[in-house]
């Protein structure tokens, strides 16, 4: 092994880099990554890729000093995402084979829904705000819909219901009973208070209930009290019948 020493010029001050390279037989000196990010970042904003250290492909992307930024490279660089009811894209897994519409939807039976009044007639009808006093003492709004008074075809029998329009849940359900007073609210006009046992949360066991019945009108309210009243007396002689 021979062991060869290259003996160096100090070099000059006035030189240039390249020539004291050139003389002292060395490489170019090269900064790491590390070194190019700082001195980069104290400059302001880098633009230059860092190289891997130990080589390959990949490259770190450009270090910027602005936040702001940065933030608006990375929200640009993330992927587009497609909404699938705008593309014709399926689901990733078909669960079942069942086509909706089409002769499918035209096949279907048609289904009747019973209302529980096929066998009554409609006395007389009108919408109103139904208000049901609470275990406070205060009234509390029940339902806003159309109060029906309805006479059954064999029995003759004549009750009220009253079906919300938002829920279509039967919110009062009861016969118009014998000797039931029916007073105007004393605050309102237009609304009308009575007391009765009502069947529209279980139809096995009545509550006590006291309704305020509240219309758009003085007249309307009206024809709601004249068409209680001539109930009540109608139910009184069909109820002594069944004893």
């Amino acid at each position: 092994t021979v062991l060869v020493l290259t003996a160096l010029r100090a070099p000059n001050l006035g030189d240039g880099r390249e020539a004291i390279e050139a003389r002292s037989g060395l490489a170019p000196y090269r900064l790491s990554g590390e070194e190019k990010i700082g001195m980069r970042l104290r400059g302001g904003q880098a633009t230059a890729k860092v190289t891997p250290i130990f080589g390959g492909k990949m490259a770190g992307k450009a270090f910027q000093h602005d936040d702001n930024n940065a933030a608006e490279k990375k929200d640009s660089e993330k992927p587009e995402v497609q909404d699938p009811l705008l593309t014709n894209a399926g689901p990733e897994e078909e669960e079942d084979n069942v086509k909706w519409g089409g002769d499918e939807a035209d096949n279907l039976p048609d289904v009747k829904q019973k209302s529980g009044e096929e066998e009554e007639d409609v006395v007389w009808t009108a919408r109103a705000q139904v208000f049901r006093m609470s275990n406070m003492s205060e009234w509390k709004q029940r339902a806003v819909g159309p109060v029906r008074m309805l006479r059954h075809k064999e029995n003759k029998k004549i009750r009220i219901t009253v079906r919300d329009d938002k829920i279509f849940k039967v919110r009062a359900n009861h016969y118009i009973l014998p000797g039931t007073m029916i007073v105007p609210h004393k605050h309102c006009e237009t609304a009308y208070v009575y007391s009765s046992p009502d069947f529209a949360d279980d139809i096995t066991k009545p509550s006590m209930e006291i309704f305020c019945y509240r219309f758009l009108d003085e007249e309307t309210a009206a024809a709601f009290k004249n068409n209680f009243t001539a109930a009540c007396h109608e139910n009184e002689i069909l109820f002594n019948k069944d004893v």
